[in-house]
């Protein structure tokens, strides 16, 4: 009997640690302590039209919900994508658009036709054969903290990673201008591990 119960007990934590072991991501972003931080697995709840597998680490500036603060709405994102090997323009468009829509409610009955995000970005420059570097604006509503249209500045580095069969997209995005000085603390939420391999 007691054999047979320190068997079965042995096998639940197994079970359980090996549980536990897969839904735990790997952390992407490194930042002070002070930042906010949370996990998201695709397909995203709240934009499941985005195709993409993998997960999403995000780092909130301390004063990202405070309307009057020089950080509302500043964030940095990464999300690591299974086997993308590239991303265009109009791709990054539609998925920050359904992105946003999503998290901010833009898509339910009652503000679909009132409100709607739009993106553009351009191509900044390839820093190298297999990163890119996009920049542009985000126009869209803020449903929680303002309550008044809301344009955000974004930044995303394309890391294409060909051994992993994976990609790094990291986001930065604020209303303050691109020379603010939220723009270095954004900027100082870096990649835990700058290189593919992870």
């Amino acid at each position: 009997m007691k054999k047979g119960l320190i068997i079965l007990l042995s096998l639940l934590l197994y079970s359980t640690l090996s549980f536990s072991q897969e839904d735990i991501e790997p952390t992407l972003l490194k930042a002070d302590t002070t930042w906010f931080k949370e996990s998201i697995k695709f397909p995203i709840g709240f934009a499941r039209e985005i195709p993409y597998k993998g997960f999403g680490d995000l780092r909130f500036a301390p004063g990202f919900t405070k309307a009057d603060h020089p950080e509302l709405w500043s964030y940095t994102w990464a999300w690591c994508l299974d086997n993308i090997k590239d991303v265009t323009v109009q791709e990054l468009e539609d998925h920050l658009e359904l992105y946003f829509n999503g998290l901010l409610g833009l898509n339910s009955e009652e503000n679909k036709l009132k409100y709607q995000s739009t993106v553009a970005l351009f191509i900044a420059k390839d820093i190298t054969e297999n990163t890119s570097k996009f920049i542009g604006k985000i126009k869209t509503y803020d449903t929680r903290y303002t309550k008044k249209p809301l344009t955000l500045n974004v930044s995303v580095t394309a890391n294409f990673c060909k051994n992993e069969k994976k990609s790094i997209l990291v986001f930065r995005l604020s209303p303050k201008a691109f020379d603010h000085e939220v723009w270095q603390k954004l900027n100082a939420v870096v990649l835990e591990k700058p290189g593919c391999d992870f």
